[in-house]
């Protein structure tokens, strides 16, 4: 970032934007791996705050469009926030969630767009519930592969490592933070089709006050 502001030539731009880029993927390995680390020591725990639901997800996206749109995808949003709009939960470990599928798909789609579909309403037994589903027109997978996807440093053959890199840790470490928050996760796909990755969590009410806040709030 220093170097970025200091007067640079085509050539030396080029390779502090490969510097950046190598920095930016190195941080996100070690991320993961900790906080993998810390899933299999049963020491990964979620905050109960309370917080808007839409607001953190429209953050998400709006953090991710531009790097979608570096890619020519255009990313759409159809939220339903007919249901409880502020709750008690994690919104950290909601926001990693939400990006982690973001940047799959982003990852994972040459061409098409992307789509996140989110509902807000209450589960079988009444709580508050979010359901995600990130809907990219990428490689898609075959079902046999599926499986495979949300254990620990796997990906669907070592081609994919190769060409797209990553850990092969993030959509575990998706599927433990869902239940960690009382969800799920999963994924429906097609090899060549597509895919769609989800989760869903659950939270708590929010205080009286809170849910007086959330009928102010306008979603667009």
């Amino acid at each position: 970032e220093l170097l970025e502001r200091t007067a640079l030539d085509a050539s030396q731009q080029s390779r502090v934007r490969t510097l950046r880029a190598s920095a930016e993927g190195l941080l996100a390995i070690v991320s993961d791996v900790l906080d993998f680390s810390k899933i299999e020591a049963g020491a990964m725990s979620v905050e109960s705050i309370e917080f808007d639901v839409i607001a953190v997800i429209e953050r998400e996206l709006a953090a991710f469009a531009p790097v979608a749109k570096a890619k020519g995808l255009p990313l759409f949003a159809d939220i339903d926030a007919s249901g409880a709009q502020r709750m008690r939960g994690d919104p950290t470990r909601l926001a990693q969630v939400v990006g982690n599928l973001l940047s799959n798909a982003i990852k994972f789609t040459s061409d098409g767009r992307i789509v996140a579909r989110v509902a807000v309403g209450r589960s079988a037994r009444g709580a508050p519930e979010i359901a995600i589903g990130i809907e990219d027109t990428g490689i898609g997978i075959d079902f046999a592969q599926q499986n495979r996807l949300f254990k620990p440093f796997s990906q669907v053959d070592a081609s994919t490592t190769r060409r797209y890199g990553g850990t092969g840790l993030g959509l575990s470490i998706v599927r433990r933070l869902a239940e960690l928050m009382g969800g799920a996760a999963g994924v429906e796909s097609s090899e060549g089709a597509g895919s769609t990755f989800w989760f869903t969590a659950c939270f708590d009410v929010a205080s009286e006050r809170g849910k007086e806040a959330a009928t102010n709030l306008k979603v667009d």
